[in-house]
């Protein structure tokens, strides 16, 4: 009975030892496996982030003060404006904007030339058009108290 008890012991406490080994090995490859997965996760989103995958910057029409259209600076695309008997075509391209036509008089919008940063709009006063890029994030311009 003694040796029984004895031996019983032992295959408990060799077990035992066995389920620690085992847990040690499945701990220290699980650890590994999750450090390799959080640091492709961490660099797909910084490729992600640094090609544009969040790009929030619109170009916003207004005409005769009135919102338009609103449309991403990322897809390039001619917009044709045909309001209240003026004509402008907005262009689109390579993350920049530009007047590509229009119908006033003096056609200082065409001359104007190509925006790519929320800097300057571009107007054509005649047909009152306005052309400026937003970016995603609101910017205060003003503070008052």
């Amino acid at each position: 009975m003694g040796k029984s008890i004895a031996l019983m012991g032992d295959i408990l406490y060799n077990s035992k030892y066995d389920i620690i080994t085992l847990m040690k090995n499945i701990i220290k490859k699980a650890d590994i496996i999750l450090f390799i997965v959080l640091v492709l996760l961490g660099g797909a989103l910084t490729v992600w982030s640094l090609m544009g995958g969040t790009d929030k910057t619109q170009v916003v029409i207004h005409v005769e003060g009135k919102l338009y259209g609103t449309y991403p600076l990322s897809k390039d695309q001619t917009i044709t404006i045909e309001e209240y008997g003026h004509y402008n075509q907005v262009v689109i391209e390579d993350g920049k904007v530009h007047m590509h036509e229009a119908n006033c008089h003096n056609q200082l919008c065409v001359r104007q030339g190509v925006i790519s940063s929320s800097n300057i709009p571009i107007v054509c006063l005649p047909n009152r058009v306005v052309v400026e890029i937003v970016d995603g994030e609101e910017e205060v311009d003003v503070l008052s108290r």
